[in-house]
């Protein structure tokens, strides 16, 4: 009978961390956070998983930093998320596109450097 109850209280505990989104960064969570435009959370969400190396969550990153969403408008950490998920066989149109804008839009120190950091996979 303990045994049972001790299940059930966990099993209790592990929907209610799900249902709050306390289980740990999730892409759909991320996403969602960052079309109601609230960008903290989406970060939280996706700047865990990007680091891991969810293409997904690169992508979505380097979209806010390109455009200054949650956090400070950084044209070289948006290039080098871009990058980074380029490099890992990402095709996406929209991956390229969003890199050639960025780009246009940096310094060429600022691109090596970009560059440089994709290349040393920091974030």
């Amino acid at each position: 009978m303990q045994l049972l109850r001790k299940f059930s209280l966990t099993i209790l505990f592990v929907i209610l961390l799900i249902h709050t989104g306390c289980a740990g960064p999730n892409f759909s969570s991320g996403k969602n956070a960052y079309s109601r435009g609230d960008y903290a959370t989406a970060l939280k969400n996706f700047k865990p998983l990007a680091e891991q190396g969810d293409v997904k969550a690169q992508v979505n990153l380097g979209s806010m930093y390109m455009l200054g969403l949650g956090v400070t408008k950084d044209y070289s950490r948006a290039a080098m998320w871009f990058n980074i998920a380029a490099s890992k066989g990402n095709e996406n149109a929209a991956v390229s596109t969003r890199l050639l804008v960025v780009q246009k839009l940096m310094t060429p120190s600022e691109i090596e450097e970009a560059q440089k950091l994709a290349g040393d996979g920091r974030a």
